[in-house]
């Protein structure tokens, strides 16, 4: 099972690479494989922009924006009526009401 490490120790390590110490030496002061540091600095690009998605990650993507589309639509569908097509249909339901049997005064037979 792969070691797990904070991401605290993550950005420190992070921050050395960055103040200019290599890899290699990183990796061998601290006991972290070379490759989880490569990994890590990696995933930090991507995540600020400095480096493009991953055919996996663009994948992840376009499912995303794919599921979001999916998603305004059925909202769109669900949402509640505007203003304008509201107060419609309250005049159409008052006029409907009022022209019910019970409030013209007539009787319904039993």
């Amino acid at each position: 099972m792969p070691k797990r490490y904070s991401e605290e120790i993550r950005r420190k390590v992070l921050e050395l690479i960055t103040a200019g110490r290599t890899v290699a030496r990183v990796s061998a002061d601290l006991g972290i494989a070379e490759q989880t540091i490569y990994n890590w600095r990696r995933q930090e690009l991507i995540a600020t922009g400095q480096a493009p998605l991953t055919r996996a990650g663009l994948a992840e993507l376009a499912a995303a924006q794919k599921r979001i589309r999916e998603l305004e639509k059925e909202l769109s569908r669900l949402r509640l009526p505007s203003d304008e097509q509201d107060a419609a249909a309250t005049a159409t339901a008052h006029t409907q009401i009022l022209q019910s049997p019970l409030t013209t005064g007539t009787v319904l037979a039993s």
